[in-house]
């Protein structure tokens, strides 16, 4: 299958890469495009400027242009945030509204992905995926009661994923092709190696089982009672 991924990362030890060489290990062709111009990691692979849609446009038709067909798109771009060092004073009386970083968080977590899908979809057919890495942090609060007050503060990462979460039912319901769009929200504990190979591993697998029941949905998969022992 081929296999386009936005936003690979570079690091082993992280899910970008870490997904990708799973994937290739399994046989599938990957392709990705970074937003960050560094070392060359794979042969099909090509950075575009992620605020300028023609660099985004440009870079998508190089990379694709001798692939008729795109199983999969995985979107897994993330705006960490540059709001302030201290993003708790940014709702005191005193504070300036961070309007270029909000702005930047949803150029990249929902402007980009709405553009890399509507490409993707053009070389794919009935039952290929588009799948989007979210975060728990947009449901949690609301219907699992694990919300906690130290996450409050997130509001640009959280709040664009929100709309990335929007933005994919959307894909899901109205795309005229019958492909299959989903987000999974998975926690990877970085700080634990061991527990992080496990996690990852189950990712990996529920992703390459995503049906047409998943269609629309937020995968609940940040929680230990979430993810499936494959």
């Amino acid at each position: 299958m081929n296999i386009l991924v936005i936003g690979p990362g570079q690091q082993s030890g992280k899910f970008g890469r870490d997904f990708c060489d799973l994937a290739s290990n399994d046989g599938h062709d990957i392709f990705t495009i970074s937003h960050r111009d560094s070392k060359k990691v794979e042969p099909n692979q090509i950075f575009a400027d992620f605020n300028n849609i023609e660099s985004m446009n440009n870079a998508f038709d190089t990379l694709t242009k001798d692939v008729d067909h795109l199983g999969m798109m995985l979107y897994n771009s993330n705006y960490s945030g540059n709001f302030t060092n201290d993003e708790t004073q940014m709702f005191n009386e005193t504070a300036t509204v961070p309007t270029t970083a909000y702005q930047e968080s949803l150029q990249i977590q929902v402007i980009c992905p709405h553009f890399f899908a509507i490409k993707s979809l053009s070389k794919m057919t009935s039952g290929d995926r588009i799948v989007f890495m979210t975060t728990g942090l947009t449901y949690a609060r609301f219907d699992e009661n694990i919300y906690t007050p130290k996450y409050a503060h997130h509001v640009g990462y959280v709040g664009s994923k929100s709309y990335q979460n929007a933005l994919m039912m959307a894909l899901a319901e109205h795309n005229q092709k019958n492909v299959i769009v989903a987000s999974i929200a998975p926690h990877f504990p970085y700080e634990d190696p061991a527990k992080y190979n496990i996690v990852l591993a189950q990712t990996y697998q529920r992703i390459m089982k995503i049906t047409d029941a998943d269609n629309a949905n937020v995968i609940k998969f940040n929680r230990d009672k979430n993810r499936i022992n494959f």
